[in-house]
């Protein structure tokens, strides 16, 4: 299937709750696309519309957004973009999305074949795979020429940091490395991306709570406990210090838990 060149305009906002449920959520940056029908040569039945729809897309589980400079790092200097392409059926009703990949010109790489399909970090890129039946099947890793790379086996993946990623399965969550070998087991009931080799994970919580009751610690790329689990919340490692918090006081601390200075909230 062709689908032509595409005029890409200049990016343009579009607000939270206006197009679609992931940028109520994650507060994505769109660009509308413009589609040229004379150049289109693909096979669609009468009376079906395309649309075409760039998402920036954010970090779904874990971690800070990698900047596109990050992304230029790997040994696949081609920034490819996630594009959502709306399909309709034959008497003109919507149908279901599609998720591929374009490039900077606008020029489909991967066609469009995903349940959803995130942005590329540290040259892969997490998506959702539909099977024959077009029911979601799972969760992988693909590179750029849209290779599976790590079968789509997890109930759902994060994005690749520092040569890690979280996997879920179930309730239990865990890392995999980028041959999809798991790391430590699943034992954490959240987790984030890696910064500066440590991790921040919990154990515990009420999942009707959103995980509230949950205790925070850090581990190192080996799944070794650093910081023991014992703070009510905690955030990512950034030039060598931490935000934790227990109750109604925050504080800084150093890699090896020494308390440097409290956060007045």
């Amino acid at each position: 299937m062709e689908y032509g060149p595409v005029e890409a305009p200049e990016p343009e906002p579009i607000g939270r709750g206006q197009l679609w449920n992931s940028c109520t959520s994650y507060h994505s940056s769109c660009i509308r696309l413009k589609w040229n029908k004379s150049l289109a040569r693909d096979a669609r039945p009468a009376r079906s519309h395309w649309a075409l729809l760039i998402i920036v897309l954010p970090a779904i589980m874990i971690g800070p957004v990698a900047s596109y400079s990050e992304e230029r790092k790997s040994n696949d200097d081609r920034v490819l973009l996630p594009l959502r392409l709306a399909v309709y059926d034959k008497y003109g009703y919507f149908d279901t999305y599609k998720r591929g990949y374009i490039d900077k010109s606008g020029r489909v790489v991967i066609e469009p074949q995903f349940r959803w399909a995130e942005r590329f970090r540290e040259g892969l890129a997490a998506v959702r795979i539909l099977d024959k039946h077009q029911s979601e099947s799972g969760e992988g890793f693909i590179d750029k020429t849209g290779n599976l790379v790590i079968k789509a086996k997890w109930d759902s993946v994060a994005y690749f940091s520092e040569g890690l990623a979280g996997v879920r399965r179930g309730k239990k969550m865990g890392y995999i490395d980028k041959t999809g070998k798991l790391i430590s087991g699943l034992r954490f009931d959240q987790v984030r991306a890696f910064h500066e080799g440590l991790a921040c994970v919990a154990i515990g919580g009420d999942e009707s709570k959103d995980g509230a009751g949950a205790k925070w610690g850090f581990i190192d790329k080996s799944g070794r406990w650093v910081i023991e689990p014992k703070f009510d919340w905690a955030g990512s490692f950034s030039e060598g210090l931490a935000a934790v918090g227990i109750g109604d006081h925050c504080w800084y601390i150093d890699k090896e838990a020494k308390r440097l200075s409290l956060i007045h909230i």
